[in-house]
Order: C-alpha cells, then structure tokens, then sequence
C-alpha cells in the first residue's frame, strides 16, 4: 500500500513529537520520583528528630510514622540512583558492621578508621 509523501512526513512529524513528548515525561517522572524519595527520608528523619527531643524532654515515648522509600539498593546509596544525591544515614550501624567496615573506637574514646580489607 502507498501513501502520498505529504502523509508519509506528516505521519513521521507525528511520530517524532511523540518520542520527543514522552522522553521528557520519562526525565519527569525520574525527577519526581527522586524528589519524592529524598522528601519521604528528611520527613521521616525529622520526626525520629522530633520523637526523641519529646522523650527527652518530657519523657513521653511517642510513635514515629515511618515513610517508606523504595528498596535500599545492594550499593547502600539507599535506592537512589547517584550517591551524590543519596541522603546521609546517621543512625547506629551496630558494632558488627561497623567492625566489617573497619570502624573501632580507641583507649581515649576517639574514633579510628581502618582500611577494609
């Protein structure tokens, strides 16, 4: 079957407009999926903040909703695609881990890196 040239670049002027459309709604939708992942770990952050100034200070243990972000991946950059955007972890990894990671406290109570080996 034949179509007339006019068509066929109308057709294909539709088509590249298209791609063009939905490439940008893909840069979109990463962008606010990051966005939505950063901002569901600062609010959780910030109530376990909040809970623990409350305990502190009043001594009232208060529930902390926790926001879940997409699964942590195997790299630790806590499911985030660069680890330049990753948010920064301060909670206790525990002594074994810290161990395997070459983390150790000296006599003085000072911290003390180690390569991992």
């Amino acid at each position: 079957m034949w179509i007339s040239t006019q068509a066929y670049i109308a057709d294909k002027t539709n088509f590249v407009t298209v791609v063009a459309e939905r490439d940008a709604a893909k840069q979109q939708l990463v962008a606010l999926t990051n966005t939505l992942q950063w901002l569901q770990a600062r609010v959780t952050q910030l109530e376990m903040e909040r809970a623990a100034m409350v305990f502190q200070q009043y001594g009232v243990k208060i529930p902390v909703p926790v926001l879940e972000t997409a699964p942590e991946m195997p790299g630790g950059n806590g499911g985030i695609d660069s680890p330049l955007n990753a948010v920064p972890n301060f909670n206790d990894v525990g002594d074994e881990e810290a161990r395997r990671q070459g983390i150790d406290w000296n006599s003085d109570g000072e911290l003390v890196y180690s390569k991992v080996k």
